[in-house]
């Protein structure tokens, strides 16, 4: 019945379809002149976006057969990871770079083109979670089919992470959850391996369901509040109760070592998505549970990020009143709530002292006064950057937080601040305050801004997707009752599907249709088809959070009847295993109902270490040892390096090195005079480097005496940093010395024997590990490099009267070894004298 049901609904559709398809071919129509429209924009500002980089990428390579040929022959072994989060077009471009040598035919190299033991892919389908950027599993499942079969597939089925009683249920759990795979963009399960257990370690598989609270009761906590009160709990209780046992690692012998009590760093927090990550943080801080986040969402909701705000603010805008208060409550100041209110009474200048205020707050306004005042001065002179170091650590916010050691996840937010205001730093301080203001009081996740996170000293936070790759003793997957968003049928007009294009769901067009149902059979298909994969990537999403665990895992939240959510997925799989993996010495499961929690628990849960006091910890660092200690210079420039050995050099009786090279020098030239007067032989060898460069290059622009459309004979204009601040007469000589130079090395028979090369690279940068040269890297920048076919080309441009082509030989070899080292080939190296137009082989 249910499926004679469907039938007539899709019947009733297709019918709705038909009648309605003048509205939908108007719909294409006008799609098909704003896509004109959009091409053409990009066409005329010259933006491209990733997909059609990759489609040019494509293009390119099957339309020319020289560059396919040069990147076949560029790569000897291609290898690519994770190829599961990969999609059709980086197929295509892999085996256009793989195909066999002497293969020339036209269009997309088939699998039996390819050159044998070549293309390496790597990945677990079941572990495909980027379809929102366009990653398809279907091709990485096809794809062993697709290289001759079974032979072409080998399988990794161990799995060293978990303890062996995790693995026990993953191998219960998902295969109920998968399925049978059947269609191409469902991930199949195979049985995994497990590795030794640690002694003394008994894993946890548990799902946590967190009543709701009585309907619209205020005497007890939120829901999402009460998940996140058990979850500090719990984690706190276990740190400090040492009950949790985690892995230890393996000793000398690889064998395992007992079990060790955990620490909050054992622990991490994963969830679907970061939009009640406050709520946990919260929690976190009130139970004294220091925590690192991956994505601060509640960067300005929180104090320090608003105090830093509010006195840049004022000193952008005097009359600011909300700024002015702000600043005088915050620690920077300190004003008592008497003294604020006195001091914001009536419209007194800024800082004038009101009658009535205390001794106190009369020496804090003094402060108040000194520091804004200092802050304006400094503004207008230093980058936004070096303003909130001189409030974070000059003005001692920092130790202000250091003071209550359950502020200490709020240091991060510095960091994050300070990166999105060195973005700014070229846009001024009122862009930034504009764009620090958009986000003030908002719960919002900051995608553009991130820092480096260092040791990880307490609880880990971050989403599924950021957690792909990663390992935790301990794993919470919070919020797992999120059925996401809510997106219906009735939600947006149209679909688009990566295969078919649009879909427009015409029935919304009429005014009082119906919008639950679909009036465009195509519409109807592919949203059900997205549903489909949808649910499909969700099961991969569940397995990958699942096996981020060591020894324990915990899924929590309210329980929902979907499979929008991952409790919805995970609980019918796990009820059904239940009877096969009761407790044991070797595993303990459960589900376990979290009862909701009276909101005075919450009060009497803060815990705070306290105050630190100041004087205390100044005594214990004035009598503290200072321990000095020195370490190896490990990151070396190519130039210092030659310049030590220079200095250094003696010769030695029997020395198999080359012999010295005869010096060149030139005669005097008008431009000596003005480089030794200016101090400008470093910028003015830069220049003559630009000319090479770009001499013959008709939209660099020249020198005012260039006719325009005529042939390049001027000098190019130096940019900005090449251009040094001379009189014009001085000037005119730098250009015409410079230019005059560069045509000389243009003109030569080395300049000529660069046209057959297969590419030129000028100022490449590079670090080269120090090997025989020093310990560390060394870094340094060659100014040519040529490739040819057997073999690599360094030119190094000296601009100088005298050269002495043995005072160059260890940047020199330097370069030689970093050359052989980008192009895998053989590498000569050349010094090139400017002036007189010599080359020397420095062989």
């Amino acid at each position: 019945v249910e499926g004679l049901r469907l039938l007539v609904e899709r019947y009733l559709v297709a019918h709705q379809t038909r009648s309605r398809w003048p509205d939908h071919e108007r719909l294409m129509h006008l799609l098909d002149e704003f896509r004109e429209r959009v091409v053409a924009e990009k066409r005329r500002t010259g933006l491209l976006s990733y997909h059609d980089v990759v489609e040019l990428a494509i293009r390119a390579l099957v339309l020319d057969p020289d560059l396919r040929a040069y990147y076949k022959r560029r790569y000897r072994a291609v290898m690519i990871d994770e190829f599961q989060d990969n999609n059709e077009e980086q197929k295509v471009l892999l085996y256009l770079v793989s195909e066999r040598l002497d293969h020339h035919e036209p269009g997309i190299p088939r699998a039996d083109d390819l050159m044998p033991d070549k293309l390496f892919f790597v990945g677990d389908e079941k572990q495909s979670i980027y379809r929102f950027r366009g990653a398809d599993v279907s091709v990485f499942r096809t794809l062993a089919d697709e290289l001759s079969g079974a032979d072409a597939d080998l399988r990794l089925g161990a799995n060293y992470r978990s303890e062996p009683g995790l693995i026990r249920v993953f191998n219960e759990l998902f295969p109920r959850v998968f399925g049978g795979a059947s269609q191409p963009y469902e991930a199949r399960f195979e049985p995994l391996r497990a590795r030794e257990a640690t002694p003394g370690v008994i894993p946890r598989m548990e799902i946590w369901q967190i009543e709701q609270r009585p309907s619209g009761d205020e005497t007890w906590l939120d829901d999402m509040d009460s998940e996140a009160f058990h979850i500090a709990a719990f984690i706190r209780d276990a740190v400090e109760g040492g009950s949790l046992l985690v892995g230890a690692g393996v000793d000398e012998q690889g064998s395992r070592r007992p079990g060790r009590p955990a620490a909050y760093s054992d622990f991490a927090i994963l969830m679907r998505s970061t939009g009640n990550q406050i709520r946990l943080e919260r929690t976190l801080r009130l139970f004294g549970v220091p925590y690192d986040s991956q994505a601060a969402r509640s960067l300005f909701l929180e104090a320090p990020v608003n105090d830093l705000y509010q006195v840049l603010q004022l000193v952008l805008y005097p009359a600011d009143r909300v700024a002015y208060a702000g600043y005088l409550r915050s620690p920077l100041v300190g004003l008592s709530d008497e003294g604020l209110v006195r001091q914001l009474l009536g419209n007194a200048p800024l800082f004038e002292p009101r009658e009535g205020h205390d001794p106190d707050d009369l020496r804090r306004l003094a402060v108040a006064r000194e520091r804004y005042e200092e802050l304006c001065a400094m503004a207008d002179a230093k980058p936004i950057t070096e303003l909130l170091h001189h409030i974070w650590y000059r003005w001692g916010y920092r130790y202000h937080l250091l003071r209550r050691p359950e502020h200490s996840p709020y240091l991060e937010y510095y960091d994050l601040f300070w990166e999105l205001a060195h973005s700014f730093e070229d846009r001024g301080l009122a862009a930034f305050l504009d764009e620090a203001r958009r986000h003030i009081g908002r719960n919002e996740k900051l995608n553009e801004i991130e820092t480096i996170q260092g040791d990880v000293k307490g609880v880990q936070i971050m989403t599924i997707h950021r957690a792909k790759g990663l390992e935790f003793p301990a794993v919470i997957v919070a919020n797992a009752g999120n059925r996401g968003r809510n997106d219906t049928v009735s939600a947006s007009p149209y679909y688009w599907s990566s295969g078919r294009g649009p879909a427009f769901n015409t029935g919304m067009l009429a005014p009082g249709a119906v919008r639950e149902k679909p009036a465009n059979y195509f519409y109807a298909y592919e949203s059900d088809e997205a549903a489909a994969q949808e649910l499909a990537e969700m099961k991969r999403l569940l397995y990958v959070a699942a096996t981020r665990a060591e020894s324990h895992l915990i899924f929590s939240g309210v329980p929902r009847d979907s499979e929008r959510s991952l409790t919805g997925i995970l609980l019918p799989a796990f009820n059904a295993a239940l009877e096969t993996l009761s407790d044991s010495n070797e595993l303990r499961v459960a589900v376990r109902e979290c009862e909701p929690v009276p909101a005075d628990r919450e009060r009497e849960a803060q815990r705070s270490g306290g105050r630190r006091d100041i004087g205390e910890l100044a005594a214990a660092y004035a009598s503290a040892t200072v321990v000095e200690r020195s370490y190896p210079l490990i990151d070396r420039t190519t130039t210092a390096l030659n310049d030590e050995a220079v200095q250094t050099r003696t010769p030695e009786a029997g020395s198999t090195a080359a012999p010295p090279s005869a010096a060149i020098d030139s005669p005097p030239h008008p431009v000596d005079d003005v480089i030794a007067r200016h101090d400008i032989a470093a910028l003015f060898g830069s220049y003559c480097h630009y000319c090479i460069e770009y001499a013959d290059d008709p939209d660099v622009p020249r020198r005012p005496e260039a006719q325009p459309g005529g042939p390049p004979e001027a000098p190019p204009e130096a940019p900005p940093a090449l251009r040094p601040d001379i009189p014009e007469r001085d000037l005119a000589v730098f250009y015409s010395a410079g230019y005059e130079f560069a045509r000389r090395f243009l003109e030569s028979p080395t300049a000529a024997r660069l046209e057959e090369a297969r590419s030129v690279e000028h100022e490449l940068g590079f670090i080269l590990e120090g090997g025989r040269f020093t310990p560390g890297v060394i870094r340094g920048q060659i100014d040519l490099l040529a490739e040819f076919t057997d073999y690599a080309l360094v030119l190094d441009f000296k601009s100088d009267r005298t050269l002495d082509p043995d005072s160059y030989r260890v940047q020199m070899e330097v370069y030689r070894s970093a050359a052989e080292a980008l192009t895998g080939k053989p590498a000569r190296v050349r010094l090139v004298h400017l002036r007189s137009g010599e080359t020397v082989a420095m062989e």
